[in-house]
């Protein structure tokens, strides 16, 4: 469903606070990464074409904080200060391999035989262990860094944000923003824009589509994502399905890439195949037993063997 939710804002002072309700409008001269128009904003390609002195402040651990402080350098920003809360992880994916290689099937198999979804969320979380970048972006800020183009600061925290406008409004009415950090940043400028790359954690409650459906039809939710059926639908009475990250206590820490909407979508043909054929026959109890291997081994509980059919 995209970036359709609340976003994710540090929990800091922000002063003017962020209004959530506004997408894109959140605050002067800032934004969260899903509600860019443009990077660098009108405002700081304004002041480049002025030839005045340009920063930019990007906030976040992964690939898309990555690519933001890479393209407004690529734009002719001055300075760009990335800075994230945690150690820089680069890896290829946003999983670790266990998961996603040839071997992943023991770390499927513990996912899926976890007695509780709490046990499942806590999986998730270790899996994917906050933002990381990829080692072609990784070599790309090194070498921004290099030129004197980027500082980038691990294990800092934005601490504070207050934004200053001008005594007088100037030619392009905009202020900047002055900023705090944990460590300190030694000389740290004012701030021509913010850029939020703090990602949209899935959670049920924030989807604006699914409001109704959960009054009507509710349903458990652990950790903001929702307790599905086996099949992945939303209850056993209800033949909505879900898959992507919402899907991630069924289909597990994967369930937002490409291996995670595979498994997904051998589940929901299997179960809309087993629909239609229990509409036509009228034989529900039969077409479920029949189905029930396949279906065991879509969830890496059993092998493609036990779901052959002898003709």
């Amino acid at each position: 469903m995209g970036p359709s939710h609340a976003p994710k804002f540090p929990d800091i002072a922000l002063d003017p606070p962020p209004k959530l309700h506004l997408p894109g409008r959140e605050l002067p001269q800032a934004c969260h990464s899903a509600h860019i128009h443009t990077v660098p904003d009108d405002i700081v390609q304004r002041r480049i074409k002025r030839k005045l002195q340009t920063n930019v402040l990007v906030v976040g651990g992964g690939l898309t904080s990555a690519q933001i402080s890479d393209l407004a350098i690529r734009k002719s920003v001055t300075k760009v200060y990335h800075i994230m809360r945690g150690p820089c992880r680069v890896r290829p994916f946003d999983l670790d391999l266990s998961w996603m290689s040839k071997y992943r099937n023991p770390r499927l198999a513990q996912f899926w035989s976890a007695d509780t979804d709490l046990e499942r969320l806590d999986l998730i979380k270790d899996a994917r262990g906050g933002g990381s970048l990829t080692p072609i972006f990784y070599k790309k800020l090194m070498q921004h860094g290099a030129a004197g183009r980027l500082h980038h600061h691990t294990f800092t925290r934005l601490t504070s944000a207050t934004f200053i406008h001008p005594p007088e409004p100037g030619v392009d009415s905009g202020g900047h923003w002055r900023v705090e950090t944990d460590p300190p940043i030694a000389d740290l400028p004012p701030m021509d824009y913010i850029y939020f790359a703090t990602g949209m954690p899935p959670d049920l409650a924030s989807f604006p589509c699914l409001r109704s459906m959960s009054a009507q039809y509710p349903v458990d939710s652990v950790g903001g994502l929702p307790c599905l059926t086996d099949q992945l639908r939303w209850r056993d009475d209800v033949p909505l399905f879900v898959t992507g990250a919402l899907a991630g206590l069924r289909v597990g820490p994967g369930a937002g890439n490409l291996g995670g909407a595979r498994l997904a979508a051998e589940r929901i043909a299997l179960e809309i195949e087993g629909m239609r054929l229990g509409d036509a026959c009228d034989e529900d109890a039969g077409v479920a037993e029949r189905d029930e291997p396949m279906l065991r081994y879509s969830m890496g509980l059993g092998s493609k063997f036990s779901a052959l059919t002898s003709s």
